[in-house]
């Protein structure tokens, strides 16, 4: 994965799967909005886009924007595999205090992943019902 920079990007012109039609009455939401009167009436952080402008971690942040009616949002962009995309929204979500249920899921996920990867300094990853070396 690579991040490709960062910049200022059009809410109109990133692509949200699922949709924000909920997420725009959540206090949270409302509170992350109001929020941005301290810091320059923007989100602290900026969400996270990858090379087709899709929306990866952010969802929360731009749901606040749309409340603030700012057209604008600052973003991270990145380019990668979908995995390797798919696992960067997990590490955002693995954080998450007012949603349980998505950093449960999260989390998971991730432990999953990891588990599967090769032991640090191994060139390749065992075969299956092979000891591994220690």
């Amino acid at each position: 994965m690579r991040l490709i920079g960062f910049r200022n990007v059009r809410i109109s012109s990133i692509k949200l799967p699922g949709g924000m039609s909920k997420l725009k009455d959540m206090a949270d939401v409302g509170k992350m909005a109001d929020s941005f009167d301290w810091t320059a009436g923007q989100p602290m952080e900026p969400v996270v886009l990858d090379q087709d402008n899709v929306l990866r971690a952010g969802r929360h942040r731009i749901a606040a924007c749309m409340l603030k009616k700012l057209t604008t949002v600052p973003a991270m962009l990145f380019e990668g595999t979908e995995e390797e995309l798919a696992r960067l929204t997990d590490i955002e979500n693995a954080f998450r205090r007012h949603c349980p249920e998505e950093r449960d899921k999260a989390l998971a996920r991730l432990v999953v992943k990891v588990a599967a990867e090769p032991p640090e300094g191994s060139a390749k990853p065992p075969r299956p019902g092979r000891p591994v070396p220690v």
